[in-house]
């Protein structure tokens, strides 16, 4: 009985610790007119919420720290690499030297849409039914969203999920 309720009373520190760091964090962002503009187009990408975009904004500088998505990727640990030397072919892999706290955030933000009817749900879906291996496929969408936050952040676009791209004539 002692044990339980000296372990609710620490249990609710640590929330209301947890929920204040939550709001300096979101001060921090709304304080700065780029921050919050970066963290306002990144939440609008299904799979990222406001721990993921307050991560990707800390670990990319504003999403200034790479040229390109492949590199946030690789710095994710979302792009797999081929390990080969000479006539030897071994399995694709990811790098095991990634961002792991961006990892896992990313792989949460995959999970939770895999079952909605989005273009992430909607790919997961298509390639589980081809028979493609589940963690496969996990990846695959973790780098997805990645790619589309950094592509909406860098054209200064919310996500927009009926948005069609079209070949130049």
């Amino acid at each position: 009985m002692f044990l339980k309720k000296n372990n609710e009373k620490i249990e609710k520190e640590l929330d209301e610790a947890i929920n204040n760091i939550e709001v300096r964090i979101l001060k921090v962002i709304k304080s700065d007119e780029k921050l919050k503009e970066n963290f306002e187009i990144a939440i609008s990408v299904p799979g990222i919420g406001p721990a993921t975009a307050a991560v990707l904004i800390a670990c990319t500088n504003n999403f200034n720290r790479f040229k390109n998505a492949k590199q946030l990727g690789c710095y994710s640990g979302v792009v797999p690499f081929q390990r080969s030397s000479g006539a030897y072919k071994g399995k694709n892999k990811v790098s095991p030297k990634a961002n792991k706290q961006l990892k896992t955030l990313l792989h949460l933000g995959a999970v939770s849409v895999l079952n909605s009817k989005n273009i992430f749900g909607e790919f997961y879906n298509r390639k589980t039914g081809e028979g493609k291996n589940k963690m496969s496929v996990i990846n695959s969408v973790r780098n997805k969203i990645l790619k589309t936050v950094f592509a909406c952040v860098t054209n200064k676009q919310k996500f927009k999920p009926d948005y069609k791209f079209q070949f130049a004539a």
